[in-house]
């Protein structure tokens, strides 16, 4: 009773004197008179006081800008606070306000607008999709609405795509959001809705697609807030397209035969089902759209249109890999939510793409961020315990462990620090997040083992340095003294350099996967035995090997302690055998010592253990020094060994 009190002595007096003398002044007397009032008590309040502001708006279209936008503004608050129930009104509303920035005749943006009356125009379209029922929603998209849905996102894109003004931009981004209901309050359980929604937009799907790629990756003079949000909105509205609900997808999603199938055909046949050329950059004339929307419009999304258009959402995927590096958290934590939801709704309908996004997710799993680490290996962790997913995860996880292992080396000589980072950050998440029984099927394989663990001793080669025997013999004289002196003067010994990491933030996360390979009980043995066999043939990477072993079996975690203190009685027996220890050395035939390369002369004939032995053994000899020539080339005998 009090509301309708309100309204009666209050609110529609206002609203009628703005309707007689359409004023700013008039105006803010109605904007103050229904602040506070609920219009969502009685649907015939909203009803009265919508339909004659709307009414009075489509009036004043192409009059002043400034009584329109705080109209529009008006308009936007009203129905903020109550739910639209009649498709008709929605439809009036988003006709109304697109007439107010859109030139109807040439469908093109009215020239001369300000960036305020744009503003209010998207937030008041925002504001009547989002307070709008599942009902009218079911009602409005439909074929007949295709029209002004289109029109909606042509203006939207074209705003985020040529405007300035941060807040028109992310506003636009929101309202895009809306539009294909995937907002932070749509339901995401009402699959006849989203299913309906993505019927009815998909047409518009490449320009919007397009426009949010080219967003997301410009320079970030646009503002951490934006491209987090273009981010969010691309995954999303991708997932909307491609997700599995329907129940022909969900058929095909049981049904591994019939996945096969398509498969081959849709390989087979890429070139000529590429019909659907919506990427494509040659223009098509006014009947060939006209009749490609026909065409789309009956067809609905089939089959057909997901493998030709998921095929062409390749470069989308490849070029945004980068943000997964990207300095903000906000960036990342949007370009993860992405990943992770299509891994985990549309595994099958983007299986083309799915060694890419694997491959971001994988890499993420071990983010510097808690949430976003863990958000991934969930994501990881669910592919591979559902059966209708297991399958695609093994077969694409051999396919991203094979590219990686033979670009590792390459990236290894380049000796670029972020490159490497990166790429031992992807084989730690790697090793963490694939089980233990999958990681040994693809460690038993020769050739993967071979690469594996060769490329695992590359990037251990140690550099070795004369400047180590000078730090040798100055340890001698740091042994007494303030502890926090001792460790600054130790800290700046170079005692293991390697030829290839240069940072220590690589070397640490190089360490972190040596761990991990130690403390995996199915995996550690088979690694253990190809560096012992190495050890064994006197291989030139027998230190590295040595190396590997030590920090395998030396990690201090208590997991899989049992099966690496057998490991360490192993690699014991096999350091102390009288092989490595009773050996002959002899220089070779270029007897005269490089000053420039001095391990130059025992290089070849003396590997593994007995590197350091030598280089002090014959760090007196002076190769300039004609007098010691003979003792320089005489052979050193094993009783001299000894």
């Amino acid at each position: 009773m009090i509301h309708l009190e309100w309204y009666v002595t209050r609110i529609k007096p206002a609203i009628e004197a703005f309707l007689k003398e359409p004023s700013k002044s008039t105006l803010s007397l109605v904007e103050r008179e229904i602040e506070g009032f609920n219009f969502g008590e009685m649907r015939i309040y909203q009803v009265q006081t919508l339909v004659p502001l709307v009414l009075k708006l489509d009036e004043l279209t192409g009059e002043n800008q400034e009584l329109r936008t705080s109209l529009m503004n008006c308009l936007s608050t009203i129905v903020s606070r109550a739910y639209l129930a009649d498709a008709k009104g929605l439809r009036s509303i988003l006709v109304v306000v697109m007439q107010q920035i859109v030139d109807p005749k040439t469908a093109t943006m009215r020239p001369d607008l300000s960036e305020e009356i744009k503003l209010a125009a998207v937030e008041c379209i925002f504001e009547a999709l989002r307070r709008s029922t599942s009902d009218v929603l079911e009602t409005f998209y439909s074929k007949e609405a295709a029209m002004i849905i289109g029109q909606i996102l042509i203006t939207l894109l074209n705003i985020i795509e040529h405007e300035k003004y941060r807040k028109l931009v992310q506003t636009a981004v929101k309202c895009l959001m809306v539009v294909f209901y995937v907002h932070d309050e749509s339901d995401a359980m009402d699959v006849v809705l989203r299913s309906q929604v993505a019927n009815t937009t998909f047409i518009f799907l490449p320009k919007v697609l397009i426009v949010l790629f080219k967003t997301s990756l410009k320079d970030d003079k646009v503002g951490e807030t934006l491209k987090s949000m273009t981010v969010q909105a691309l995954g999303r509205i991708i997932c909307i397209m491609f997700e599995e609900t329907t129940e022909e997808f969900m058929k095909l999603r049981y049904d591994v035969g019939a996945f096969r199938n398509l498969l081959d055909s849709s390989t087979e046949n890429s070139e000529q089902t590429s019909e659907f050329k919506y990427f494509s950059n040659k223009k098509a004339s006014v009947e060939e759209n006209e009749e490609r929307l026909h065409e789309m419009q009956s067809e609905l999304r089939s089959l057909k249109w997901i493998g030709a258009t998921s095929r062409r959402l390749r470069p989308i995927f490849v070029e945004t890999s980068i943000l997964r590096a990207h300095p903000s958290l906000k960036i990342r934590e949007s370009y993860a939510e992405m990943c992770c939801l299509l891994l985990s709704h549309c595994v099958h309908n983007l299986r083309s793409n799915f060694l890419h996004i694997l491959e971001s997710v994988m890499a993420l799993s071990e983010d510097e961020n808690e949430a976003i680490a863990q958000r991934c290996r969930n994501t990881l962790i669910q592919l591979q315990q559902q059966t209708n997913s297991q399958g695609i995860f093994d077969e694409n996880a051999e396919m991203l462990l094979d590219a990686h292992l033979n670009k590792w080396p390459r990236i290894l000589h380049r000796c670029e620090d972020n490159e490497q980072f990166a790429e031992l950050l992807f084989f730690k998440g790697f090793l963490k997040n694939v089980k233990s029984e999958k990681l040994q099927l693809l460690l038993l394989v020769p050739k993967n083992l071979e690469m594996f663990v060769n490329c695992l001793l590359m990037a251990l080669d140690l550099r070795t340095s004369r400047d180590l025997l000078n730090e040798e013999y100055s340890l001698r004289q740091i042994r007494t003294g303030n502890s926090k002196d001792l460790y600054s003067e130790l800290s700046k010994l170079q005692w293991r350099q390697f030829k290839y990491l240069g940072s220590k933030r690589t070397v640490d996360i190089l360490y972190d996967i040596a761990t991990l390979l130690g403390t995996e009980p199915t995996i550690n043995r088979v690694i253990f035995d190809y560096c012992q066999e190495q050890i064994q043939q006197r291989s030139a990477a027998m230190n590295e090997a040595v190396l590997l072993l030590t920090l395998m079996i030396t990690t201090p975690v208590k997991i899989a302690r049992e099966s690496r203190l057998m490991l360490a009685q192993l690699f014991l027996d096999q350091l102390l055998r009288e092989e490595h220890w009773n050996l002959s050395l002899q220089p070779d035939a270029s007897w005269r010592l490089k000053v420039e390369k001095p391990t130059n002369w025992f290089k070849d004939y003396t590997p593994g253990l007995y590197s350091s032995a030598v280089e002090i053994r014959t760090q007196d000899c002076d190769s300039d020094d004609e007098e010691l020539a003979d003792v320089v080339s005489s052979r050193v005998n094993i009783a001299d060994a000894q």
